[in-house]
């Protein structure tokens, strides 16, 4: 495990900005599709970012039509989806340099 406290709390800030993306994810598949807060957590429980993203495109087709909201709402989805890329490339390359540290 890291000791250095300030990287440490940067993955923290990290993993938890992640998961606030993912409940704004779950909360527009509840807009979206006119379900209950508890029905929307429910069926999204454990779901990945992708997978949210991806139940989103179908929905909002149906939802929006073809129109700006729905492009923009493609547009954020298209950004979020190159930031988790990222966050997932940040994390496996930091923890393979730990653990090759750590054998040493």
């Amino acid at each position: 495990m890291p000791k250095d406290q300030a990287l440490l709390a940067a993955f923290g800030e990290m993993a938890l900005c992640h998961e606030h993306m993912n409940y704004i994810w779950k909360m527009t598949i509840k807009t979206l599709s006119g379900i209950t807060l508890a029905e929307a957590l429910k069926q999204t429980e454990y779901r990945s970012s992708r997978y949210l993203r991806e139940r989103i495109k179908g929905l909002a087709a149906k939802a929006l039509g073809e129109g700006a909201a729905l492009r923009k709402l493609q547009g954020l989805m298209e950004t979020c989806a190159a930031f988790t890329k990222r966050e997932t490339i940040l994390c496996m390359a930091f923890w393979q340099r730990s653990l090759m540290e750590m054998r040493v």
